[in-house]
């Protein structure tokens, strides 16, 4: 069977986003990383521009018209202006080296297309080979996220993630009958969700952290008003309200507001840490403050089963990190902060 020049066009696009994947997967620059990332960015405008000109879905020329924006100018400057002032355009380190992260690439891929076979197979749109490729680049965004240590080139792999899934939703549904995204920072949140083909949309704004939880529900809901759906968001909004702000009051028994004065006192005025840079210990009324230059926030104090103490910030955004007390082989006071890949010690100055 003959196809159509707009879905061998589609396949083409879907061959060169997979070689981009490879090839950002074995780069070891991080400029060389963003510009392949750009170039991605133009493969999804040329392919959403194809597909919204062989299948009639006019709407999608809007979606290729940001993509172009976003993807291939917008994102790519900001990368790049990031990259030069940090001064990070160096090779960038990786967990394995480059011929094995390949081979893992190559098993991901054959596990992608096998994957994708059953649903290929019964896909009605001319399109549906492209399935197995769209999976195997968030897969290999997946696995060129984690292989690298610093942060920047793990945002470009996060950013390709979602590339491999845009590609996925134009190329194998003819559209977008689902278009969502949603944003946050601290203690902000929002949330999108539109249906084209039905002429409706939605967004949700909340000034609070907890708010996170309504957007699930808040998209189901509307489905539900939509589409005569089972009405099962409300009781879901409760129960998980219920529980987290019986966590919070679980959490606030152990911490003490303001923090303990004893302790403040055997704070070092200043702290540093080669990474994240300068912690100054500051008087603020009745309690004690953490100024990161860029931010500042109240602790309060924790002690631990183990007998540790912590400070813990306490401001909205940034609830619950803790800094644990210690001292260096020096005798210095520290205070060590971790998340679930990372630990970075502060030392007084």
């Amino acid at each position: 069977m003959n196809l159509p020049i707009h879905a061998q066009l589609i396949n083409l696009m879907a061959a060169l986003l997979l070689l981009i994947a490879f090839a950002m997967l074995s780069q070891r620059r991080i400029m060389s990383l963003i510009y392949l990332f750009a170039w991605q960015g133009a493969v999804l405008f040329a392919n959403t521009m194809i597909v919204a000109w062989g299948t009639g879905q006019t709407h999608l020329f809007y979606s290729a018209l940001i993509t172009l924006v976003l993807k291939v100018i917008v994102l790519p400057w900001l990368l790049h202006r990031l990259a030069t002032r940090l001064q990070i355009q160096s090779d960038v380190e990786t967990m394995i080296n480059i011929p094995i992260t390949m081979l893992i690439g190559i098993v991901l891929v054959i596990f992608a297309f096998n994957l994708a076979l059953p649903i290929s197979q019964w896909a009605q749109t001319i399109t549906r080979s492209t399935l197995g490729i769209a999976i195997a680049s968030v897969l290999l965004s997946f696995l060129m996220m984690i292989m690298r240590r610093k942060a920047v080139p793990q945002v470009i792999g996060f950013l390709s993630m979602e590339n491999g899934l845009f590609f996925a939703a134009t190329s194998t549904t003819y559209g977008m009958p689902i278009v969502h995204h949603g944003g946050a920072t601290f203690g902000y949140h929002s949330d999108m969700m539109w249906l084209p083909e039905h002429g409706v949309g939605a967004v949700i704004l909340t000034n609070g952290d907890l708010g996170v939880a309504l957007h699930g529900q808040f998209r189901r809901k509307l489905l539900e008003l939509l589409f005569d759906g089972k009405s099962e968001a409300a009781a879901v909004v409760a129960a998980t309200a219920k529980n987290q702000l019986a966590g919070l009051e679980a959490e606030r028994k152990q911490i003490v507001v303001p923090a303990d004065a004893t302790e403040v006192a055997k704070l070092a005025p200043k702290y540093h840490n080669a990474e994240l840079g300068d912690l100054a210990v500051k008087k603020a009324g009745k309690g004690t403050q953490f100024d990161m230059g860029e931010w500042k926030i109240e602790v309060g104090t924790r002690k631990h089963a183990d007998g540790s103490l912590s400070f813990v910030t306490t401001g909205a955004g940034l609830i619950g990190i803790d800094f644990v007390t210690g001292t260096n082989a020096a005798g210095k006071p520290t205070l060590t902060v971790r998340d679930a890949q990372h630990e970075y010690v502060f030392e007084a100055r």
